[in-house]
């Protein structure tokens, strides 16, 4: 059976800082994160990008982000996250996940 967990998140342009989030991947043999809140450009890109610095793929659920205004979030989906990752719907992530 697959599991998850929720780590706490501080406030901080970096979802992940102080949050453990990368330590406790590892110690569960994760090698993908998959990311998705507020804001898109500042809290979402900074996790993605501390994920792959740490050689882990990466996923995007592009409808569950946003940010404000709407444009930065369009930017950070259409041209930022792709080179780090992939961006998908959450109806691609539920059929992925069967």
């Amino acid at each position: 059976a697959e599991s998850y967990q929720v780590l706490r998140r501080f406030l901080s342009v970096d979802a992940s800082y102080g949050s453990g989030l990368y330590g406790t991947l590892r110690a569960l043999g994760r090698d993908t994160m998959i990311a998705m809140g507020v804001s898109t450009n500042f809290a979402v890109e900074g996790a993605v990008r501390g994920a792959v610095n740490r050689s882990l793929r990466t996923v995007v659920i592009e409808d569950c982000c946003a940010s404000v205004p709407e444009e930065m979030h369009r930017f950070s989906i259409e041209r930022i996250l792709p080179l780090l990752g992939t961006v998908i719907t959450s109806n691609a992530m539920i059929a992925a996940l069967g």
